[in-house]
C-alpha cells in the first residue's frame, strides 16, 4: 500500500437526533456515512449522513424537518485506539430521503440520507431585519451573526479594512445576506478581499483577509510531507528512496476550472473603468472615468513563486486588455444620506482610488478561482489537524516521468488553498462494523507556481 493507514482513520464517538418534541435517538452504531461540505464563499457547511433502518425506527418518528443532529468524530493516530483530536458539529435536519444503498453488509436494510445544514444558516432564512451600522466593517460582520443568527464570528485571521467613516442601513435582509454584503465593500489596503465562510471543526464563522491566509505557511511544507500524486504505474518505494519516508498521496487529481480567461473579461476582472454621478449636486464626480487594471494589484497578491493568473505580455489588436475598460461601473449615490453626519453612505467614497480598492478586490476573488484542481486524498491527516477552507496544503505532482530526477509540475505543484472541499467519513463494511475510512477531496487553487521540491 502507499499509505501508512491504521486499521481505521476514525471513529463515531456519538450520533445524535434530538427532534423538537419526543425522545432522543441514538443513531451512532446505525450510521454508515457521514459527508460534510465547506466552501470558501459560504458562511456555513452543509452535510448528508446516510442511516440504515432495519427494525423500521424511521417509520415510528414523525419526521418534521427541524430535527436537530449531533456528530461527534475523534480522530485515530495510533494503531490501537482512536486517540487524535475530537470534533463535535450540531446541524439541523432540514429533510430526510430513502435513500438506494449497495454493497454494505446491511444492503438488505432500508437506508436514509439526512440532508443537513448549519443551524445559523437555518435560522438566518428565517428573518429579515433592518439596523443602521457605521464606521467598523468586522464588528458590524460580527453583531450581525452574534445577534441575529447567534453565531460567534472568529476574526484572527482578518487584517484591518481601510474603509472607514461609513454608514449604512441594512433594507430588510436575511442576517448572513447582510453579513455578505458588508464582506464584499471590505478590502485591506492593498485591496484584497475578505472571505466569510464556514467549517467542518468549529460551530463559529470565519472572516479571514487573503493576504493573511496567503502568508500562512502550509501545514506541511517541507518535501518528506507533502501529498504527492505518483500515478498508477510508479514504484512507491522508489519514491520514498528519492524523496524521504512519504505516506500522504494523492489519490486522484483533475482540473476543475482552468484559465477563464474570457469569464474574466466580461466580468471586469482583467480591467474596468469607473463613474460616479453625485445626486445632491446633479454631477458626475472626480476625473471620470478612471481606469483600474489587473496589474495594479498583482504585486499585492503574496505569492511562492512567479504569478500565473495574468499574462502581462499578452495583446490584441487594440492593445492589451488588462488598459481597456472591459466593463464599465457606474454609480449614483448622495453624499449628504447622513447629513448632517460626519459619515458617509456605505456607497459614497471621497476619492477614485478608494472606488478602485472594491475593483481591486473583486477582481481578485475572482482570480483566486481561476487555476483550480480538484485533489482526493486520505483524510486523516486532513481532520487530523483540523485542515479545511482558508488552509493552505503542500501538493507535488511529477512532471510526466517516474525518473528519480524528474521535476515538478509547476502548475500543479506548490502551495496550494483549500477553497472548498468534501469530507467522507465512511464505515467501511457497514453501520456500526469495519474500518473507518476518511476521504478528503480538495478544490485547491494558487496564484503561482511552485515552489516544486521533486
Amino acid at each position: 500500500m502507499t499509505q501508512n493507514r491504521n486499521a481505521q482513520d476514525f471513529k463515531f464517538n456519538s450520533v445524535k437526533l434530538i427532534p423538537s418534541r419526543g425522545k432522543e435517538q441514538d443513531l451512532t452504531f446505525v450510521t454508515s456515512e457521514y459527508e460534510v461540505f465547506e466552501d470558501i464563499t459560504k458562511p456555513y457547511c452543509t452535510g448528508t449522513i446516510l442511516v440504515q433502518d432495519q427494525n423500521g425506527w424511521v417509520e415510528t418518528m414523525t419526521f418534521m424537518g427541524t430535527e436537530r443532529l449531533t456528530v461527534t468524530v475523534q480522530v485515530q493516530q495510533d494503531g490501537k485506539t482512536p486517540n487524535g483530536p475530537v470534533f463535535t458539529k450540531n446541524w439541523i435536519v432540514h429533510s430526510i430521503e430513502r435513500a438506494v444503498k449497495t454493497g454494505d453488509a446491511d444492503a438488505k436494510a432500508e437506508a436514509y440520507v439526512l440532508n443537513l445544514i448549519e443551524e445559523h444558516a437555518f435560522a438566518s432564512r428565517s428573518k429579515k431585519f433592518s439596523k443602521v451600522y457605521q464606521a467598523d466593517y468586522i464588528g458590524a460582520v460580527q453583531r450581525i451573526c452574534q445577534e441575529e443568527c447567534g453565531i460567534p464570528v472568529d476574526t484572527r485571521r482578518a487584517s484591518t479594512p481601510i474603509q472607514t467613516q461609513w454608514k449604512a442601513i441594512i433594507p430588510y435582509m436575511h442576517p448572513l445576506e447582510a453579513a455578505e454584503w458588508f464582506r464584499s465593500r471590505m478590502t485591506t489596503s492593498d485591496g484584497l478581499p475578505f472571505l466569510l465562510y464556514g467549517t467542518l471543526y468549529y460551530d463559529n464563522i470565519r472572516l479571514a483577509s487573503l493576504d493573511r491566509l496567503l502568508t500562512k505557511a502550509p501545514f506541511n511544507p517541507s518535501k518528506e510531507d507533502a501529498f504527492v500524486y505518483s500515478g498508477a504505474n510508479v514504484n512507491f518505494e522508489e519514491y520514498k528512496e528519492a524523496y524521504g519516508n512519504r505516506f500522504r498521496q494523492v489519490k486522484n487529481i483533475r482540473a476543475v476550472k482552468m484559465c477563464r480567461s474570457f469569464e474574466q473579461l466580461m466580468t471586469g476582472t482583467v480591467g474596468s473603468a469607473f463613474a460616479m454621478t453625485e445626486l445632491d449636486e446633479a454631477r458626475v464626480q472626480g476625473d471620470v472615468p478612471f481606469q483600474y487594471k489587473i496589474t495594479d494589484v498583482l504585486g499585492a497578491i503574496p505569492v511562492d513563486g512567479v504569478q500565473h493568473v495574468y499574462d502581462t505580455k499578452f495583446s490584441t489588436p487594440i492593445g492589451p486588455p488588462h488598459l481597456q475598460p472591459n466593463r464599465m461601473y457606474h454609480q449614483a449615490v448622495n453624499k449628504k444620506t447622513f447629513y448632517p453626519s460626519d459619515k458617509f453612505s456605505v456607497h459614497w467614497e471621497s476619492d477614485e482610488g478608494m472606488h478602485k480598492h472594491k475593483m481591486r478586490s473583486d477582481s481578485v476573488y475572482k482570480m483566486m478561482l481561476k487555476n483550480s484542481y480538484e485533489v482526493t486524498v486520505s483524510g486523516r491527516d486532513i481532520s487530523g489537524r483540523k485542515i479545511g477552507v482558508g488552509d493552505r496544503i503542500n501538493i507535488q505532482i511529477p512532471d510526466n516521468s517516474i525518473e528519480k530526477t524528474a521535476g515538478g509540475d509547476k502548475l500543479k505543484s506548490g502551495y496550494f488553498m483549500i477553497v472548498n472541499s468534501k469530507n467522507v467519513f465512511k464505515q467501511d463494511g457497514g453501520a456500526g462494523g469495519g474500518a473507518g475510512l476518511h476521504t478528503a477531496t480538495l478544490n485547491v487553487t494558487k496564484f503561482n507556481e511552485g515552489p516544486v521540491q521533486l
